[in-house]
């Protein structure tokens, strides 16, 4: 007999609310959303102990059942978490989500200050997003950092996790860029810059704060 999955990626949002230079995927702010019915069927797949992430190629808490989600994994013993931007984690919205069983939430934050964050993702308010990164950690949810990896974000990577690894983050995630050729200048990863990237790379990995771990998607071209 074959046993449930113990992982399970469930897309639910194609709806997002800012703007990010990196992002190819095309959501907006009417983007469509899963229907209840269906996350139900896909619910179906979830056992005690199922990592279940709930994520979207837009923003998931923009889904008016994201909590009524995160409560229905936990329900069936899975171990819910998402994706997210950030900007509607706070004070208001966390307790509620802890109460439905959340245990963990990956953050894309793309600058330790103000004015990297912003310009890359058109939207955000900076200093709200680490509020809430702060609030989630003092609820008891895990967070995860993920930054793409551009020449911009380059120099803040060490300072992206130093800032976390005060505010008790588990890990920094760093993210390959893909684009459509028009954020050329951002890559460095390109072949002119390749080995120049990696040997930077190589030498922040070497500098992470103690006790933080890292993950990253960059691999090889």
């Amino acid at each position: 007999m074959i046993g449930l999955p113990t992982r399970v990626h469930i897309g639910i949002s194609y709806a997002c609310n800012i703007r990010c230079l990196s992002c190819l995927q095309g959501a907006t702010p009417d983007g469509p959303l899963m229907p209840w019915e269906t996350f139900k069927r896909v619910l179906r797949l979830v056992g005690p102990g199922c990592e279940t992430l709930l994520f979207g190629r837009g923003e998931p808490l923009l889904h008016p059942r994201f909590r009524d989600m995160v409560a229905a994994v936990a329900g069936r013993g899975g171990v819910p978490s998402t994706t997210t931007n950030g900007t509607l984690l706070n004070a208001d919205t966390i307790p509620s989500l802890v109460d439905a069983g959340l245990a963990g939430v990956s953050i894309s934050i793309h600058g330790a200050d103000a004015a990297t964050h912003e310009r890359l993702q058109v939207g955000v308010d900076s200093e709200a997003v680490w509020r809430g990164i702060a609030e989630c950690r003092a609820a008891g949810i895990g967070v995860i950092l993920a930054t793409v990896v551009m020449q911009s974000t380059m120099e803040q990577l060490l300072p992206i996790a130093e800032r976390g690894k005060i505010l008790g983050v588990k890990a920094v995630a760093w993210l390959r860029m893909m684009h459509d050729g028009s954020l050329n200048a951002e890559d460095p990863f390109l072949p002119d810059r390749a080995a120049e990237s990696w040997a930077r790379i190589e030498g922040l990995r070497g500098r992470l704060p103690e006790g933080v771990r890292y993950y990253d998607n960059l691999g090889t071209r």
